[in-house]
């Protein structure tokens, strides 16, 4: 599985390593990635959502405690705690976000990257959301969902492919410090860049929780109905029988009291029991 960027990649060959390309085309993108800022590749990009994930540079980090018999201790103020960051901390975070959305609802969402992008999509329209800007700080607007991240780019220390080498007169640096990620060699091009929406480092931006659970869209409540079998050839003078299911929808649990119209001359329909119960999910 080959991958450049934050575009995911599908089985098969890459031409070059860690490059999609060749046989290595990548997954479709989905119909619901669309955002200002999104590429036009045709291809699943990612990541979708940033959380501060630092683990210590600059003194940034998660601290952390738990019980003396963990080996974590939780005595002193929290700038004397033990420190952590990377994925093991942002994403559990962002599981417990996603977490209290479902608690608000009352519902399971599945996949919610689909919501993500329709609640991105009307902050930042076609042109982004000047107020929104992370660089704002705590001056941005109260009301964000996300917050646009349109500063700097992801660089690490490398070596090798992809790789910019100050000193070129080093051919084979042992001090992986010393290079770069680049998308040339020879020169340094930052190889993923911020922009206005959707961008490579970031995706969609930073999250406000508080934010993002209290202007989840409402599930429909509803229900559907679903008949076994769905339709009935009946000769003169004899009789038929269809089941009927009353299937729940974004937490539904009224009565269902149905009714027939529409019936030939001579013709009659009745339903046992009436109302419907609620069939189970």
């Amino acid at each position: 599985m080959g991958r450049r960027g934050g575009t995911v990649a599908g089985i098969g060959e890459s031409a070059q390593p860690g490059i999609v390309g060749g046989a290595c085309a990548g997954y479709a993108k989905p119909s619901w990635q669309l955002l200002v800022g999104v590429p036009s590749d045709g291809v699943r990009d990612i990541p979708d959502v940033s959380l501060f994930a630092a683990n210590g540079v600059w003194g940034h980090y998660y601290p952390f405690c738990s019980d003396p018999n963990h080996g974590f201790n939780c005595a002193g103020t929290p700038d004397t705690w033990d420190g952590g960051g990377g994925t093991s901390f942002s994403s559990p975070i962002m599981a417990g976000i996603q977490a209290l959305i479902n608690q608000k609802t009352g519902e399971r969402q599945g996949n919610p990257n689909a919501t993500y992008y329709k609640l991105a999509a009307a902050e930042y329209g076609a042109s982004g959301d000047t107020t929104c800007n992370s660089t704002l700080g705590n001056t941005a607007s109260s009301s964000c969902i996300f917050y646009d991240v349109t500063l700097g780019d992801n660089d690490i220390a490398c070596q090798g492919y992809g790789c910019y080498w100050p000193n070129a007169s080093e051919s084979s640096p042992t001090d992986p410090t010393v290079g770069v990620l680049s998308t040339s060699n020879s020169a340094f091009q930052p190889a993923y860049v911020t922009s206005t929406g959707w961008d490579f480092p970031t995706g969609i931006g930073s999250v406000n929780a508080a934010n993002l659970v209290n202007n989840w869209p409402e599930p429909a409540h509803g229900f559907t109905l679903a008949a076994t079998p769905s339709a009935l050839t009946i000769i003169h003078g004899n009789s038929g029988t269809s089941a009927i299911a009353v299937i729940p929808q974004g937490g539904f649990s009224g009565n269902v009291q149905l009714t027939v119209s529409g019936l030939p001359s001579g013709v009659t329909a009745a339903f046992s029991p009436n109302p419907r119960p609620l069939a189970a999910c």
